[in-house]
């Protein structure tokens, strides 16, 4: 063995010393460079804030102050698009691609890639700071400001790379030099971001339970329909119309609870959850008076009195269901409100792919809605409970509205304050 290890040495004595050197400047150079490069990736990289703005815009400036004081002067750069120019003219190019005409617009660059981009005046450092990273995607996003606070607006895809997207629409000397600038080639487009119909519902599915729920328990509705069925059971009439007036109540409230959600895009979604936690507050105060509440419905009254003028007992059901959803359903829409304004959060624009999407939803929030109406036919028709129910009806109608209410208010609160 100690021959051996004396060859070894008297190998490794017989090469050329300037060889020795020469291997041990090469190792020192790439271990100094790969230093450095991770240095400046991991704890000081390249990025900047590039702002299309203008000076007369109130919005703009205080963007700017706001980066400015939070990311120092370096990292950010103003590209004014007051005057003809250059600047204008790419800002130009930039809408006329998708882009929402309205400044401030921010592109948040991040190691020679831009991570996303904030259309309007955001100033929210947590929300900033989560895009300070590499993108190693082709997919930017692109945030827009609205009544409902940041909501993403589109993804900007781009087909060539994001070197020449920034070469040519977010140049800054000083970063990236004296670069030609004249004949770089950029592709890209805005697209909508994917609505999943799976994601929005386990998303809003505790939401839609108690709310479904809450709202199912309409007791005008169902005290009016109560009659209607008791009616069928005493004279032993077909079922059919009572299944008619289930379907024109869940068709009228699909409808309505689409027309509220196209509304919803034009107020902020915690108004109408603000709603909702109001309805829950006067439906506590309104069953609290009630000391001694009555099974009585001045709906149900007159509908022995219609029903006589009516030959046809499906015009007459018919006649009912619609005046129940014009009349009655948006008074008592409170929960559906709590719930749109949530869905708000989820659902952006109202294009054919987004009513698609809800349609699924609303279909399975109105089964909930119907469901007591389903189970009074059950124990009315078939099992021949009518008096015991009404008398439920009679005993307990205050107490269960008066329990709604508790959980509505305390529900739509814990929204608010989320």
């Amino acid at each position: 063995m100690d021959r051996v290890f004396k060859c070894d040495i008297e190998m490794y004595s017989s090469l050329p010393k300037y060889f020795l050197i020469t291997m041990l400047i090469i190792a020192t150079i790439t271990c100094i460079q790969t230093s450095s490069g991770l240095n400046q990736t991991e704890e000081s990289p390249v990025f900047y804030f590039y702002i299309y703005g203008s000076y007369g815009c109130p919005h703009c400036r205080s963007m700017k102050d706001f980066l400015v004081e939070n990311y120092g002067e370096q990292h950010v750069y103003f590209c004014s698009i007051d005057s003809e120019g250059e600047n204008r003219t790419r800002f130009i190019e930039l809408v006329e691609k998708g882009f929402i005409n309205a400044v401030p617009t921010v592109f948040i660059i991040y190691n020679y890639t831009v991570s996303a981009v904030i259309i309007g005046e955001y100033k929210d450092r947590g929300f900033l700071n989560s895009f300070l990273k590499t993108n190693y995607d082709n997919k930017v996003p692109v945030y827009t400001l609205t009544a409902n606070g940041v909501i993403l607006y589109r993804y900007m895809v781009i087909k060539t790379s994001h070197q020449s997207f920034i070469l040519k629409y977010l140049y800054w000397d000083k970063y990236l030099g004296n670069l030609d600038r004249e004949n770089v080639y950029v592709d890209f487009e805005l697209k909508p971001p994917e609505i999943s119909f799976t994601n929005i519902l386990l998303a809003t599915l505790p939401a839609l339970i108690i709310y479904g729920l809450l709202d199912s328990i309409n007791p005008c509705v169902l005290i009016m329909y109560f009659t209607l069925v008791a009616s069928a059971v005493s004279r032993r009439e077909s079922i059919k119309p009572a299944v008619l007036f289930i379907a024109i109540i869940y068709t009228g409230y699909l409808l309505y609870a689409l027309g509220l959600l196209f509304l919803a895009t034009l107020i902020p979604g915690k108004i109408l959850i603000g709603l909702a936690f109001i309805m829950g507050i006067y439906t506590i105060i309104r069953a609290g008076r009630e000391k001694t509440p009555s099974f009585k419905c001045k709906w149900c009254e007159k509908i022995s009195f219609i029903n006589r003028f009516m030959g046809n007992k499906y015009i007459f059901v018919t006649i009912l269901g619609l005046l129940s959803v014009i009349v009655l359903l948006p008074c008592t829409s409170g929960p559906l409100s709590g719930y749109i304004g949530l869905l708000r959060n989820y659902v952006d624009t109202l294009d054919t792919e987004t009513l698609l999407t809800t349609i699924p939803i609303f279909l399975l929030y109105n089964i909930l809605f119907i469901l007591p109406l389903l189970v009074i036919l059950i124990l009315v028709y078939y099992m021949g409970k009518e008096k015991r129910l009404a008398q439920w009806f009679k005993e307990n109608g205050a107490a269960v509205e008066f329990l709604i209410g508790v959980v509505l208010a305390m529900f739509s609160l814990i929204l608010l304050l989320s």
